[in-house]
């Protein structure tokens, strides 16, 4: 596990070659989840769409939006990244 400041995320190239390691196929999948006002992130992403998607909460986690950034660092820890 690679632990970071919380609030940060892993340089894009980490980002991929985890993703590469731990999905291991086309998509990632997300079920059940909501943040903010009920906000259904569920659905299948690709690299680039989770790296957004990562990208978008952690800055929503930055500026106060606590469920974001929950949910981002879950995301990352499913894939070997650890906020600390």
């Amino acid at each position: 596990m690679k632990r970071m400041t919380y609030g940060t995320l892993p340089t894009r190239a980490a980002f991929k070659a985890a993703y590469k390691r731990v999905v291991g196929r086309d998509t990632y999948t997300i079920g059940n989840t909501y943040v903010g006002r009920r906000r259904s992130i569920d659905g299948e992403y690709t690299e680039a769409e989770l790296w957004n998607l990562v990208r978008k909460l952690t800055f929503e986690g930055n500026r106060g939006a606590e469920e974001s950034g929950y949910v981002a660092s879950a995301i990352l820890s499913t894939l070997g990244f650890e906020w600390v």
